[in-house]
């Protein structure tokens, strides 16, 4: 889901440089947000809340909403406990108030986990939402995507033809290639 103003440019992650976001610090790398369902999208951006079981519409400037089709290779599942405990972070750690946690002068756990793993080549992270529980969201790393991975809008029939609906990864998986003998 993005702002109608930026139509121009739907898979751009500029905005996560600039604002930064849960798992990327401003200023630092971008970060590509997705969600796991258009309910889950309108939850993250504040446009849809939920009192008493009962989701609640509030009024915001118009958004689009499109799928993605996503096919990654190096994916870090941070929604399985069991991944979790091998980088010793918890749940209340992936969902608490960062802005807040920023705002203190701290750096937020999920700050560092986005950090090292761009920095080990991990395109992106499967992340529990924040503000709707037992919802996912997808967080890519544009940079890290290895050649062979993509992000696409799906069907982006209505946007015009000059509009990047693609992203293709453009890093070579140094770990798959061949040592060539020495001479």
């Amino acid at each position: 889901m993005i702002p109608l103003e930026f139509v121009g440019t739907p898979l751009s992650a500029i905005g996560s440089i600039t604002s930064g976001g849960r798992y990327n610090a401003r200023s630092d790398f971008e970060a590509l947000y997705l969600a796991d369902r258009p309910d889950n999208s309108l939850r993250e951006v504040r446009m849809l809340r939920d009192d008493a079981g009962f989701p609640i519409a509030i009024p915001a400037a118009p958004r689009i909403i499109f799928t993605v089709d996503v096919r990654l290779q190096r994916v870090v599942d941070l929604t399985d406990d069991s991944v979790c405990a091998l980088f010793g972070v918890s749940f209340d750690e992936l969902i608490a108030p960062w802005r807040l946690i920023v705002a203190l002068g701290r750096v937020p756990t999920t700050h560092a986990l986005g950090a090292a793993a761009r920095k080990v080549g991990v395109e992106a992270l499967i992340v529990p939402s924040a503000q709707h529980p037992g919802s996912r969201n997808l967080v890519v790393m544009p940079d890290r995507l290895l050649v062979g991975s993509s992000v696409r809008i799906h069907r982006p029939r209505g946007f015009a033809a000059d509009v990047g609906v693609t992203i293709e990864g453009a890093v070579a998986d140094r770990r798959r290639s061949v040592p060539r003998p020495r001479r």
